[in-house]
């Protein structure tokens, strides 16, 4: 995906917002690749070596991962 723009926030007005989403302010995504498929923790190990998930187990999905 190329280089975005989002609005991000509350409305003015809502009700339901928490102070932390307020004021609504305007945030810019880098460009990045989406793949088609979850990688396992075992694709995950052999590239960076660390495995940060909660759940282990080298066919399940990978996660936490910053």
């Amino acid at each position: 995906m190329g280089r975005r723009r989002l609005a991000m926030g509350c409305s003015p007005g809502d009700s339901q917002c928490l102070s932390s989403e307020q004021p609504p302010h305007t945030l810019k995504v880098a460009p990045f690749r989406l793949g088609k498929y979850e990688v396992t923790q075992a694709q995950w190990r052999a590239v960076t070596g660390k495995n940060p998930s909660s759940f282990k187990g080298d066919d399940r999905p990978v996660g936490g991962c910053r």
